[in-house]
């Protein structure tokens, strides 16, 4: 388990977004609940803190309590996330037809067009080329079914509509610490695949 996770943290004061930030997670800190639904990529954070009430909030509002030291108990929070909303290749293979030839070359193609995106997109950033950022977006959006990634495919339409509109850079620090993710699962997999019989 890596730290490549994007972290919202309610109502605390400086010392637990500084030790999360430590251990190296993207954090947000927020003053209340109020704050953070004003966040436009809210629904693509990995965890919620809210630190008055001493939880960790998974997705689908699960609350796990956050004992000390905090950094152990969202480290364990982390590993109860729905990891088949991320990543599933059985949802790929349903596209697919069964066929795990076809879905070993997507996962390979996807590497090889996207395994340096993290770069891509940022020079894009710096220069405010928003319509080379969406025209990535929405060819990576037309492949996350066939990877096996339902919330890759709603992150891409998420971020289609605010490059439309002027996009924030936090928007794509969330995006880009997902596909991270996404990036070690197509490895992963795509290994599985070669070892599989099954054609």
């Amino acid at each position: 388990m890596g730290t490549d996770y994007s972290i919202a943290v309610i109502g605390a004061g400086e010392d637990l977004p500084r030790r999360l930030k430590a251990v190296g997670y993207c954090v947000y800190r927020f003053e209340n609940r109020d704050a953070l639904a004003r966040f436009s990529g809210r629904e693509f954070l990995d965890l919620i803190v809210d630190a008055e009430k001493a939880v960790a909030i998974l997705p689908g509002g699960a609350a796990l309590p956050l004992s000390p030291p905090p950094e152990k108990a969202i480290a364990g929070a982390i590993l109860r996330l729905p990891v088949t909303e991320e990543f599933s290749p059985e949802l790929a293979l349903t596209y697919l037809n069964g066929n795990y030839r076809v879905y070993g070359n997507i996962l390979k193609r996807y590497l090889k067009a996207y395994g340096n995106l993290e770069e891509t997109l940022l020079g894009y950033l710096a220069g405010e080329e928003f319509p080379a950022i969406g025209a990535v977006i929405h060819k990576i959006k037309g492949v996350s079914l066939n990877i096996g990634s339902r919330k890759l495919y709603r992150f891409c339409g998420f971020l289609e509509e605010r490059i439309a509109k002027k996009p924030n850079a936090e928007d794509f620090d969330i995006f880009i610490r997902f596909h991270r993710r996404i990036i070690e699962h197509c490895k992963e997999q795509g290994e599985k695949c070669l070892q599989t019989q099954k054609i």
